[in-house]
């Protein structure tokens, strides 16, 4: 009879939330994207990404070292975005129970939100305001 010798496994390493914060720079742009709808957060390093990001650098500027997964999501990203994310991962986010309920109820009640009614309305307001300055002067 042979051995059988295991697979070999990847370990996934867990990162805490204050290693994340500390990628921030230009050249070291680190995110957390993921929640329990998406196998849970997990910590990306976007550095070699960010120049190539169809939304632009900025944007990931703007989240790096921070919890974006409601922003990724709100944002509408593809299959194919999702599955090009995995290339960067660094590992699993390391949280507490405390905090996974936390996110939990962040979940629920912000990812209902969607801001197109909110860019709407801003519209609406500004074409309103003009529509009356308008009517001022004539």
């Amino acid at each position: 009879m042979g051995v059988s010798v295991p697979k070999e496994e990847k370990i996934v390493k867990e990162i805490s939330m204050d290693e994340v914060a500390k990628h921030t720079s230009e050249d070291d742009v680190w995110m957390v994207i993921g929640n329990e709808k998406t196998g849970g957060p997990k910590v990306y390093n976007l550095s070699n990404y960010v120049y190539n990001h169809p939304g632009g650098a900025e944007i990931l500027f703007d989240l790096a070292g921070q919890d974006a997964d409601a922003f990724f999501e709100e944002t509408g990203h593809s299959t194919g975005a999702r599955k090009d994310l995995e290339q960067f991962l660094v590992g699993n986010l390391k949280i507490d129970e405390k905090k996974i309920n936390q996110r939990k109820i962040e979940a629920s009640t912000s990812r209902g939100i969607s801001l197109m009614p909110i860019i709407t309305l801003i519209i609406a307001a500004v074409i309103g305001y003009f529509l009356t300055q308008n009517e001022k002067l004539s």
